[in-house]
């Protein structure tokens, strides 16, 4: 407890000194918003919704906001959602969201830096009646404000290494004492949840939820229409999430594959977008367009190395290598191209999502692949028309309604009995 007096001391006696200079410094490099960086204070941008019951919910970055969608749309028949988030690439996202969907029942804004000056402004202005954190967002001055002013608060998706729960544990036992509820998203993590806030109960993740009516926020239908077009009947692949290391994996698939589609597309989603470069080289004297350019049909390549387009891509291809598991870097999440009813392909490491491609292998919605040769025949068999699509969208419908996913409708029902 000395810990929570000690922080609370240090950044509400001079934070408001440090904060602006640490503002003007993120502002340089990007890291902040130009014309909204005073959002991060606790100043609203926005107005109001009057007569409206606004419930709060914040996730920090792209991932955790685009998680939030699902339950966002469900919530949205009984309040104004106020949606926040840390990131700039978040509010791009979502500034593109809600104009492209004219979507009038979400305002989004910045979440305010970790002062109790800031959290109260914020709160008394906002004045939600519910507020949902999600994954390890923990704050300590804000939820003590939270919990001052006896706001229901509830955490979803709660994830958290066993460092950062033992950390809360010996130093703020009580940082979530006054939650109404807390919903774990991994099984074999309620019990380290338990140990900070003892009826924590697990219902799911919500990054795994298949819900198609949230597919229409995430991606720009003129982007989809523009490339559909330039790509005309062109048989193409995705290569999603590509590592550094992974891309002589793809060069030579897209080689075997075009033996017997001379005029194939192979799409390239990197992971990471400075690793450009090492995917230009690695391609060679071979023809290839980058993201900021619409696909020609001299192109052997499309590289994209745009954020925040994943669905984009998931939605324009119809079978899709995970990559990031082909050299020991764990994998990535499936669930976002199933949304989209793809054919998954990937790698022997999965071990970021070894639960959930066990449960996907299990029913035949992923296939693993150990080499180039491997992923070409797949893609070649699915080019040819050898995969049985209504079998497969039938398996996607068992394995939805297997995994429970009603873990929407169990926060809600949360939400309704703590009022």
């Amino acid at each position: 407890m000395i810990l929570k007096y000690f922080y609370k001391l240090l950044t509400n006696s001079i934070g408001h000194i440090i904060i602006p200079i640490l503002v003007n410094k993120r502002l340089k490099r990007g890291k902040e918003h130009i014309d909204r960086y005073t959002e991060r204070y606790g100043i609203a941008s926005l107005p109001r919704p009057k007569n409206k019951d606004i419930i709060w919910l914040h996730g920090a970055s792209i991932g955790e906001t685009t998680a939030l969608l699902p339950l966002i749309e469900r919530l949205s028949k009984a309040y104004h959602i106020l949606l926040t988030y840390q990131t700039v690439t978040a509010a791009e996202l979502m500034d593109r969201i809600i104009t492209e969907n004219q979507i009038d029942y979400i305002s989004h804004q910045f979440i305010p830096y970790d002062l109790s000056i800031y959290s109260k402004k914020f709160l008394e202005y906002w004045q939600p009646s519910h507020i949902i954190f999600s994954e390890s967002e923990i704050w300590l001055n804000l939820f003590d404000v939270i919990k001052q002013k006896n706001i229901a608060h509830y955490f979803v998706n709660a994830r958290a290494r066993k460092k950062s729960i033992m950390f809360w544990v010996k130093y703020h036992p009580n940082i979530i004492s006054h939650m109404r509820a807390v919903f774990v998203q991994h099984d074999s993590d309620i019990a380290l949840w338990q140990k900070l806030y003892p009826s924590a109960s697990y219902i799911g993740n919500l990054k795994t939820i298949i819900t198609p009516e949230s597919l229409s926020l995430h991606y720009n239908k003129q982007d989809f229409d523009d490339i559909k077009n330039a790509i005309g009947k062109r048989p193409i692949w995705l290569a999603a999430m590509l590592h550094h290391g992974e891309e002589d994996i793809i060069i030579q698939t897209h080689h075997i594959i075009k033996q017997h589609y001379p005029n194939l597309l192979t799409m390239i989603l990197l992971r990471h977008h400075h690793n450009t470069s090492n995917m230009i080289m690695s391609i060679g004297n071979a023809s290839y367009q980058l993201r900021d350019t619409l696909p020609s049909d001299k192109d052997d390549y499309y590289i994209i190395n745009s954020y925040g387009e994943t669905d984009l891509f998931y939605a324009l291809n119809d079978i899709i290598v995970l990559m990031g598991s082909f050299k020991d870097f764990g994998g990535h999440n499936p669930i976002p191209a199933l949304r989209h009813g793809c054919f998954l392909l990937c790698g022997p490491d999965m071990k970021n999502a070894q639960s959930l491609y066990e449960s996907l292998s299990a029913h035949d919605l992923i296939k693993r692949c150990d080499n180039p040769q491997d992923i070409a025949d797949n893609v070649i068999s699915f080019l040819q028309g050898n995969q049985n699509t209504c079998t497969y969208a039938d398996n996607l419908k068992k394995f939805t309604i297997s995994h429970g996913y009603d873990m929407i409708d169990n926060i809600v029902q949360t939400i309704e009995l703590s009022q």
